[in-house]
This record gives structure tokens, sequence and C-alpha cells, in this order.
């Protein structure tokens, strides 16, 4: 297709060497207005006799849909029903005809005339009207001119919702996956590079299946979850990551129970409230004990005192104590906790 006819892709290498790739949007007389397929926003305007330019000296090039698209888009169509098929390359055929017979305009003066002589074509005893047609071309340019745009509203079927966010997440996961190479790009352009991979995804959708770019603060938090080290070491290499984050050898072996006890105190995410006044009485500590060895909790305490020498000394009494009158005092735990015992030695 190596005309400059609307809808039509090409790549254009600027003077200092740079290529972009751009769709043929709307053309207004002799003046184009190409739209990039990589960045959401970037629009250029160029005269016919500049493409033609550009073409001649050899920075032009007309991109052809790839294999893998037009697979892509056969199984799309072939997903839905036989109806929902026939109707989508209906509407298809009398867009891409006006486009073909050299439409600019898409009011009723310019394709009223030309509606019947496709409708004869395709052998349509009731042919559209131009206002019919104008709502299908302008569902086929926000598809970014793919068949995507022009299938019926009814096709909509299945969890979408988990579906977008599945592949949202994915093109995260492939612009994380860029964060960590060896040329070390900031945190900004690995946030393009994601626009750049949503809005590629985007280009053959139908405009209600469409994937929403997530906010670069969202991104930031996606990128906050990988592992520093892993990010050090895909950037910088393993020797470097293991001595800036210090890699340390396997720690203290334990044999039995009770042969290494663990204590931490963490305030608890909840608030107390007073069952007869209900005033909330505050957040309280929770301080546990871990026994290396079997990684159970063998004593705890809660209060609403900071962290002090007290507060172990409840806790060792805790860890000694047996704790079957638990069961007792609150029949509705259904398990034993049988940890208890003198540690010989206290981590903490």
């Amino acid at each position: 297709m190596n005309r400059f006819i609307e809808g039509a892709k090409v790549r254009i290498e600027s003077l200092e060497g740079k290529t972009h790739e751009y769709i043929l949007a709307s053309r207004e007389g002799e003046t184009f207005q190409l739209d990039s397929l990589l960045v959401e926003s970037r629009t250029i305007e160029l005269t016919l006799q500049e493409l033609q330019s550009v073409l001649s000296k050899g920075r032009l090039t007309f991109i052809h849909s790839s294999e893998d698209e037009d697979k892509k888009l056969a199984a799309d169509l072939m997903s839905f029903p036989e109806e929902v098929r026939a109707e989508s390359l209906r509407r298809y055929k009398y867009v891409t005809g006006l486009i073909n017979r050299g439409v600019q305009y898409w009011s009723p003066n310019y394709i009223e005339n030309l509606i019947p002589d496709i409708a004869v074509e395709l052998q349509d005893p009731k042919p559209p009207s131009w206002l019919t047609i104008w709502r299908w071309h302008k569902q086929y340019v926000q598809a970014n001119y793919s068949i995507l745009g022009l299938y019926p509203a009814n096709r909509k079927k299945g969890n979408r919702k988990s579906r977008l966010k599945k592949e949202v997440d994915e093109c995260i996961q492939k612009a994380i996956t860029y964060y960590q190479n060896e040329l070390r790009p900031d945190a900004k352009d690995a946030y393009d590079r994601l626009e750049e991979y949503i809005v590629e995804a985007n280009s053959i959708r139908h405009e209600d299946d469409k994937l929403v770019i997530p906010s670069y603060r969202s991104f930031l938090g996606r990128l906050e979850k990988v592992a520093p080290y892993e990010i050090a070491k895909s950037r910088r290499g393993k020797r470097k990551a293991d001595i800036e984050y210090n890699s340390v050898k396997d720690g203290v072996v334990t044999e039995r129970v009770m042969e290494r006890v663990c204590v931490d105190h963490t305030k608890l995410d909840l608030f107390v409230i007073d069952s007869e006044t209900l005033i909330p009485l505050g957040r309280p500590w929770l301080t546990l004990a871990v026994d290396e060895y079997s990684r159970s909790i063998v004593g705890a305490y809660i209060s609403f005192r900071d962290p002090d020498f007290i507060v172990l000394i409840k806790l060792i009494r805790n860890i000694l104590e047996d704790k079957q009158y638990i069961k007792e005092k609150y029949p509705f735990i259904e398990n034993d906790w049988a940890c208890y015992g003198c540690p010989e030695v206290f981590v903490l």
C-alpha cells in the first residue's frame, strides 16, 4: 500500500538519524496529520509534497502489518459468532471503500453519493446512512485503524476487568525488565517504555477495550517491590551487588528446640476500644518470642507499655509457664499451645 491515504502507516527517519513511526490520521487538502504510533500525544503535519520528498530520499518507508498482527486479528475475529464477524467485515468494507476512493471530509456532501456504489459491490440490499458510516469511521480511527474498532458493542463477554488488569501487569513487568538491564536506564525512561507498550497494545483494540496507563507513582510502587539486590545484580553485576548489599553466609545453625529464642516488638495495626464507653484506648504493642529451630512462637505479651525491661520480664514468664490454662479460659480455641520451657540463649 505505497499510497498516502488515511490509515497508512509509515516509518520516518529524521535528519539526526532517529526513526519514528506514524499513521496518516487525517487529510485536509494537501496537508496530512500524522499521529505517532508510539507516543500518544505526538502529532506532526506534513504536506503531500513533503511526504513525497522524504520518500524519494529513502527516509520514509511504509509499514505493513506483520504476520503476527494479522494472525492475532484473525484469531480475535474468529472468537466471535459468525453474525458478529460478518457485521464487522461489512463495516470495514464500507469504511475502507470510502477511504480508497479518496474521501477526505466525512460529511454527507462527500460520501453520500459513494455509498450506493459500495453497496452494489458488497451486494448489500440495505446500505447504511452516511451518519452511521461516519460513526463507524470515528470508531475505526479511535482503534488506530484496526478492524477491532468495528466490532459490534455486544461482543463484550467474560471477565474483562481481570483480563485487562493481567495485560497491564504484563506491560509493567516488561518495563521493569527493561529497567533491570546493564544500560541502567532511570525509572522515568522505564515508565516511558511502559507507556509505549500500552499504546502499542491499544493500537489494535476497540475503544471500549483500551488498557489504562498506570500513573508514574503506581509504577514506582511496583518497582520498589522488586528486591534491591536483584536490581543491582541485573544493572551492575553480581560482584558489585554482593559488595553493596553485603551478602552474608549462613546464619547460626541450631540443633534443638529452645537453643536460641528471638524476641521482637511491633505496634499492632489496630485500636483497642473500651467495651463500655466505646472510647479508643490506643494501639497496643505485641512482643513475641520465636524458637529458631522449630520456628514456633514460644511466648507472647501484649500491653500498652513501650518495650522495656518490665515487658521482657512478663514475656519470659509466659515463655516458662505451661499454657494449658489458655484452653480452659478460652474453650473456643481448638488446638493446644504446647510450647514452653527455658531458652538457652535470648536474641534481642
